[in-house]
């Protein structure tokens, strides 16, 4: 199945945030869909370890369910300092 993947930056103060959007392709994207936003644990990735997060993005796609990724303050490639 194809697959929209968009990477995003979303805006916290200065700085910026990391994230990847994946959404089902055009015709199968319901006006509803609904969305899951996966959070990482703290000094991890959007990506996560062994790619767990990517994969399960691409499975709710299959489902018609959009996903929403991204990267903390200080992790992955979002800006500022991680701080706990």
């Amino acid at each position: 199945m194809q697959m929209l993947q968009q990477y995003l930056e979303i805006p916290v103060g200065r700085e910026r945030l990391a994230a990847s959007l994946h959404v089902p392709p055009p015709g199968r994207l319901l006006a509803a869909s609904p969305v899951v936003v996966c959070v990482h644990g703290l000094t991890g990735t959007r990506v996560g370890s062994c790619c767990r997060s990517v994969t399960l993005a691409r499975r709710l796609v299959e489902m018609n369910i959009a996903c929403l990724r991204f990267d903390f303050r200080g992790c992955g490639e979002s800006e500022d300092d991680f701080r706990t």
